[in-house]
C-alpha cells in the first residue's frame, strides 16, 4: 500500500499524487515518519529535509517550514517553499548562508524580529546546503 502526496507552495503545486511508500518530514517537535495506515495527523513543521522513498527510489527536498494532514493514505504537505536536492544552485545558497552569518554578527536576541530573521535566513540556507549534496 502507498501514500499520496500533495506538496503546495504559493507558487502552485511541487509534487502532484505523487506515490511514496515512506515519508520522513521535518516537524517542530521532531522527525516524523509516515507510512501507509498512519492515523489521521495535522502538525506543524520547521524548516529542514523532507524525503519521499518510494521503493528502493528516494527523492530529497529542502523545505521552509508549513504544514502536513495525513488522513487516509494522503499527505497534502503545504509550505512556502520546497526544493529538490537537484534543482538547488549550491553557490547561491553558501552566498546566502554568509550573508545570514554576517548579518548575525550584527544583532543580538534583543533585535526582537530582525534577530529572528536573520536565524531563519541561516536556517534556511543550511538545509538548502545539506540538501544539495544529496543527489537523487
Amino acid at each position: 500500500m502507498n501514500l499520496i502526496l500533495d506538496v503546495v507552495t504559493p507558487l502552485g503545486a511541487k509534487l502532484s499524487r505523487e506515490e511514496a511508500t515512506s515519508l520522513t518530514l521535518p516537524g517542530v517537535i521532531g522527525e516524523m515518519g509516515i507510512l501507509a495506515g498512519h492515523t489521521p495527523l495535522m502538525a506543524a513543521l520547521k524548516i529542514g529535509r523532507m524525503t519521499v522513498q518510494r521503493g528502493k527510489k528516494e527523492k530529497v527536498f529542502a523545505i521552509s517550514g508549513g504544514y502536513v494532514e495525513v488522513a487516509d493514505d494522503r499527505v497534502i504537505v503545504l509550505t512556502e517553499t520546497c526544493e529538490e536536492s537537484t534543482e538547488i544552485d549550491a553557490e547561491r545558497a553558501a552566498k546566502a548562508k554568509t550573508s545570514a552569518l554576517e548579518e548575525l554578527k550584527k544583532l543580538t536576541p534583543a533585535d526582537g524580529e530582525a534577530y529572528s530573521a536573520a536565524l531563519l535566513r541561516l536556517q534556511r540556507a543550511e538545509t538548502r546546503l545539506d540538501v544539495s549534496r544529496i543527489r537523487n
